[in-house]
């Protein structure tokens, strides 16, 4: 079997996998697990000389750890950098991400960005910049019109929050 076509046959059997995970039922009756990470390293090695080392997140997930009910949810995940200037922490938007829908239900709604190598902007005190998530967390609960919103952050990688 070539290379490039086992890629291809095990990339559908991923997304037969995921599709079987997200088949769209009634939403849950209870709230999901919300959770944002920020400058999360995660170290892997190489695997080919233009790949850098590891990955970096940034992202906000509201999820269903325990028994994956579909929740219609919507993440939204906003990526701030602080530089001190004048004695003062302004926040500059860098980039938003959302995803999610009202209409379809999933068990995790995952909204951010991954970078290749490593990438953190860590909090700091000598002025460098930091970057933080924010993350806005909307879900309609079964038998709601309304959605609950709720919100995260983060400036590292949120680990014992799982």
């Amino acid at each position: 079997m070539k290379t490039r076509s086992m890629y291809q046959v095990l990339a559908l059997l991923a997304g037969l996998f995921a599709a079987t995970l997200s088949t769209p039922s009634e939403a849950a009756t209870t709230l999901a697990r919300i959770v944002s990470r920020a400058n999360c390293l995660v170290p892997l090695p190489k695997l080919s000389l233009v790949q850098a080392n590891g990955y970096t997140f940034n992202e906000s997930i509201s999820w269903d750890p325990y028994v994956w009910n579909g929740h219609r949810a919507i993440s939204r995940s906003s990526h701030y950098r602080s530089v001190l200037w004048g004695g003062v922490w302004p926040d500059y938007l860098l980039n938003s991400y959302q995803s999610g829908s009202f209409n379809n239900s999933s068990w995790r709604v995952w909204a951010g960005k991954i970078d290749n190598g490593d990438t953190r902007e860590l909090p700091n005190p000598y002025g460098r910049p930091m970057r933080f998530v924010s993350g806005d967390h909307w879900e309609i609960l079964d038998g709601m019109t309304i959605p609950i919103a709720r919100r995260s952050g983060a400036t590292d990688c949120n680990i014992t929050t799982w």
